[in-house]
């Protein structure tokens, strides 16, 4: 268990009792510890805890300890990354339109913010995945 009363297995599976809706800074105990509830505040909080611990962003952490030892050569964990390894815009439907747009990417994480780089804003090449799975 760490500080916070959550097993880093439980955050990074979304059975930490953590709900959908909750936010960093705002987390309450629930009744479901234990059952599969996705939350991205579980993965804001372990992005947190690995900086806390490893003095390192989980932008600098990830390629580090995770893509660099698994050969994962075209993958990234920060916008700047992923733009230099050629990561192109993406649409927005506007109205059944679909729009070009760049990516959207959430800053710091804080209390209060639901969405947060460790919760899902990474980039791969199918070939990096690959290795991922492979792993």
């Amino acid at each position: 268990m760490t500080a916070t009363g959550y097993a880093f297995k439980d955050l990074l599976t979304h059975t930490s009792g953590i709900t959908t809706y909750q936010t960093l800074g705002k987390l309450v105990s629930t009744d479901s510890s234990g059952t599969y509830v996705y939350a991205n505040a579980n993965y804001g909080l372990l992005g947190l805890i690995i900086k806390d611990v490893s003095k390192m962003s989980h932008e600098e952490y990830v390629p580090d300890h995770i893509f660099s030892p698994l050969g994962m050569k075209s993958s990234a964990a920060s916008l700047e990354q992923s733009r230099k390894h050629g990561l192109i815009d993406g649409y927005r439907n506007d109205f059944g339109i679909p729009v070009a747009g760049e990516p959207d990417y959430p800053g710091a994480i804080t209390k209060g913010s639901w969405t947060n780089v460790p919760a899902g804003y990474l980039s791969s090449s199918a070939s990096d995945m690959g290795k991922y799975l492979q792993m």
